[in-house]
């Protein structure tokens, strides 16, 4: 499993789509791909993050070029808070599949968290007068206004009486 998280990290240049797994990483012969499929999915849906990573990982081992183990590892590693991680599978979905909406808007996502943090840190790093200080503090708030998910309100239900007076 090293050699891969390595390989999402980019320390392997070497993979490319098609080519065979690197000769240390381990595979598991006596799991079908349709087993692995419903394991990674079942861990998947109880939020069992490892057992769920260690899945996908062998999914993508066996079958390279397919979208949904990348996408659902990007998922994963963005909720563990691995954010490059988590772009880099997200675009190993995108070249499998560009069309994959779904992985553009969460790359997106990731990319602003990341900037979040950027921007954050430069705070703490940063004399509060620099006129950059003060410009990143803005691009901060604005990050964090954009990543703020909107409050959803029920609708107010009207009674019979009220709805009939109108």
């Amino acid at each position: 499993m090293l050699a891969w998280v390595s390989l999402l990290a980019g320390c392997s240049t070497a993979w490319r789509w098609g080519a065979a797994p690197p000769p240390d990483s381990p595979t598991s012969t006596s799991r079908t791909l349709d087993a692995i499929q419903k394991s990674a999915a079942a861990a998947y849906g109880v939020q069992n993050w490892p057992g769920s990573e260690r899945d996908y990982l062998e999914w993508t081992r066996r079958s390279p070029t397919d979208a949904e183990p990348w996408f659902k590892l990007g998922n994963i590693y963005g909720r563990t808070d691995r954010l490059d991680l988590a772009a880099k599978a997200y675009r190993l979905a995108l070249q499998a599949d560009p069309a994959l909406t779904k992985a553009w808007h969460n790359l997106g996502i990731i990319q602003l968290q990341e900037a979040l943090r950027t921007f954050t840190t430069l705070q703490l790093h940063a004399d509060p007068n620099d006129p950059l200080a003060r410009h990143g503090n803005e691009i901060k708030r604005l990050l964090e206004a954009l990543l703020t998910p909107p409050e959803i309100s029920a609708p107010k239900a009207t009674s019979p009486r009220s709805a009939a007076g109108k």
